[in-house]
Order: structure tokens, then sequence, then C-alpha cells
């Protein structure tokens, strides 16, 4: 039951129940003492018969229960009649025990009504921030959906994300990154308005409905001032923490009719602002689709590209201009597709740091690169370029001393090393 079907059957149970109550207060005092054994017995049994009706919703036999109740009190309270007056008490008392039992019968719904509804929050709650989480959320988003089609609106999607969030978690800690996530919610709560619904999803994933003011300017300043909250420091347990953020924007039901439809284009959004160095905030384009399957593709394939020697080395040669010389060489992945052509590795890089396959060909590039130097004189030198995620592991060294080989010259690994920049 709805809360506001309760109300109005609380408040018609109330008004009910001071009609029936004014009955012996107007006639019970100058009735004869048949008739007032009668009111009291027609107002004890209305009574017991409101406290049965409206037994499983307490405050409702309440409502209605308690006008009787008072009004049959005053009635009996003025009757001067000796022998009429036991005979009403003991009827009253009968009352007043089914009162009593409603009243306890209320006391017990009401703590299983607050233990089913604090389940019910905790089922639609995001423990740590209290922000709705992804149920909730997608509830919300259904609901939305469904009032744009049926009333002809629209609403924007907004999508956040901590760029960041996985590299202070990885350094700080799972307590610390919990802080900051905690300290991110309470700064979308302050960016945002009273009327837009804000979720938590995932790790540091942020989902935002806004119903009302929907123009594009209005939905980029929300998103701006969201984007501007986060860049001040994050004081977690002594230290300073940074951060930056990026949204996606989508609009129902121009960029979707259904929610894994704008869930898909929201998403496409937030990857263009979060890698492709567009700018912390993007709206969905047409254009963004076929970007969305290219990289579905690309995820796709790299995972067999590896095993399919589609991959390759080309090595570009260090010119010692003092002495004309070449001194060695650096090597630069190159990734043929057999349908698309040439990928630059600027796409396919993130794409591997991404789904974790950076690690498996950053050694497979770094072995085949010191085989590939270990054939060449000992002057010459080779050098890998590493991503960022490679630093991070800390099977990395082992990976080199493997490359290496038995035949490596011992001035070629320290090569190896390279530098961090994507080639």
């Amino acid at each position: 039951m709805s809360r506001r079907t309760t109300q109005n059957l609380v408040r018609n149970a109330f008004l009910f129940g001071t009609w029936w109550g004014a009955l012996p207060v107007l006639f019970f005092g100058g009735a004869a003492s048949a008739v007032q054994v009668v009111i009291t017995c027609l107002s004890a049994g209305m009574i017991a018969g409101g406290a049965a009706s409206f037994s499983t919703i307490p405050i409702a036999a309440v409502a209605y229960t308690l006008p009787i109740f008072v009004g049959s009190m005053l009635a009996i309270a003025r009757v001067e009649d000796a022998v009429n007056l036991p005979v009403a008490i003991l009827i009253m008392s009968y009352a007043t025990t089914l009162f009593r039992a409603v009243l306890a019968h209320a006391f017990e719904f009401t703590q299983r009504f607050i233990l089913q509804a604090e389940g019910e929050r905790a089922i639609r709650r995001d423990v740590l921030t209290s922000l709705p989480n992804r149920f909730s959320f997608n509830e919300r988003l259904e609901n939305a959906i469904a009032n744009a089609t049926q009333f002809d609106q629209k609403f924007a999607l907004l999508l956040f994300n901590i760029n960041n969030f996985k590299n202070v978690n990885d350094r700080f800690g799972r307590a610390m990154a919990d802080a900051v996530l905690v300290e991110v919610a309470a700064r979308i709560r302050k960016a945002t308005r009273e009327s837009d619904c804000i979720a938590r999803l995932e790790g540091a994933e942020f989902a935002i409905i806004a119903s009302r003011d929907c123009r594009p300017d209005q939905i980029r300043s929300l998103a701006k001032q969201i984007t501007d909250a986060m860049p001040a420091p994050f004081l977690i347990e002594g230290r300073e923490l940074y951060c930056k953020a990026s949204v996606g924007i989508a609009f129902a039901p121009s960029d979707g009719s259904d929610a894994n439809q704008l869930l898909r284009c929201v998403d496409t959004a937030l990857y263009r602002a979060t890698t492709l160095g567009a700018g912390p905030i993007q709206f969905f384009r047409a254009t963004d689709d076929e970007a969305a399957v290219r990289r579905h593709a690309l995820e796709r394939d790299l995972a067999s590209a590896l095993a399919n020697n589609q991959l390759s080395l080309a090595f570009q040669p260090f010119l010692d201009l003092g002495s004309d010389r070449i001194r060695g060489f650096e090597a630069l992945l190159r990734w043929r597709h057999p349908t698309l052509g040439a990928i630059q590795p600027s796409e396919f890089i993130p794409i591997a740091e991404d789904i974790g396959l950076i690690h498996d060909i950053g050694h497979w590039a770094i072995k085949s690169a010191c085989l590939a130097a270990a054939q060449w004189p000992c002057d010459l030198r080779v050098a890998v370029n590493l991503s960022v995620v490679q630093l991070k592991n800390k099977a990395l060294l082992d990976g080199i001393l493997t490359g290496r080989g038995a035949r490596f010259p011992a001035a070629h690994p320290a090569s190896c090393a390279g530098r961090t920049e994507r080639r």
C-alpha cells in the first residue's frame, strides 16, 4: 500500500470514528436507562469491530476507535443513574481491553514495518556513501523512461567517474580510497540540485538522472559544477589526495528510448571524455556509435592478435650525430589487423591496458626485442617503451631477465628498461 493510500485511509477512518464517537456524547445523557445500555453496547461493539476490521493497519484502527472511546467515556462520566453506570463501565472495560490490544498490535506492527523499511532501504542503498545503489538506480531509470514516454518529456543521464581512483586505491589502500569515495559523494550532493537523482553504481562510478532543466547548456553547467568540485585536495588521514573527474552525458529519448541503449550511449560519451583527451565533459554523439563498435571489435580481436602473430616490432635507429654512427634501436610495437589494417599504438595500447592484456603484450615485446638485440654487435643497445601500467607490475623485472636470455650481453638488458612513453 502506498503512503498516499494509507494517509487517505487513516483520514477517512478518523472521520468515521468521530461520527460514531459523537453518538454517545449527544444522546446518552438524556436517554432512558435501557437506551443508555444500548448506546454503550453499540459504542463498545463499534470499537471492537473497528479493531478487528483495521487489525492489519493499526494506525487506521487507532484513528477509528479513539474518537468512539473518548466520546463514550465522556458520556459515561456524566451518568447519574447508579444502576446503569456499572453496566456501562463493565462494557467500556471490555472496549478498553480491545483498544489496548490494538495498541499492542500497533506497536508490534510498527516494529515489523520499521524493520521491513530498513531492509528495503539497505537493498537500495550503497553502504559506503548512503547513496542509492545500482539496483535502486535501475528502478529509477526505468521510471524516468516510462514517465518520459508517457508525458512526452525528456531527461538527461550523466555518468561520472574518478579517472585516477584505481591509482589511489593501489597506492594508499582500500580504507583511504573508501574515504575518498565518501567525500566524492558529499561533493556531488553539494554540486547537484535537489531534484537530481544521484546513485553510486560501482567503484568510483556515479550516475545522475536530471529530469528538470534539461537543456544542454543547463546540463553542461551541472556537469561543470561536479567536475569543478573535484580538483580541490581530499584531506584523508593527514594526506592530500588529488582526483580528476570525467562526465559523459546522454539524453532520453533522443539518444536512447530504453535503459540499455541509453546506458550504452552515456558510457560511450564517458569513454571519450576519459581516454581520448576530448575534455572532461562530453555529450553523446551519433558518430560515437561507430567508435564504440570499432573499440568492441578491437577488444575482441586484440586477445588473439598475439597468438596469431599479428603483432610485430619495428626498430627505429638511434643516430649519434657526432660520429655519424648508429648507437642502437628503439623497438616500436605494431599491430596489423587482418581486416582493419594497421592499428595505431595510441589506439590499441589503451585498450590493452583496460582489458589487462598489456602485461602479456609487454612481456612479448621485451623478449622479442632482447632476442633480436642478441644478434647485434655488442656496442648496439635496444630500448623498449613501457606502459605506466606495466611499471606497477612486480613481475616486470623477472620478465626483462627472462627476455634477456642466456646469450644476451650484459650491457643490453639495462636498455630494455626503456622509457614510459607510448609509441
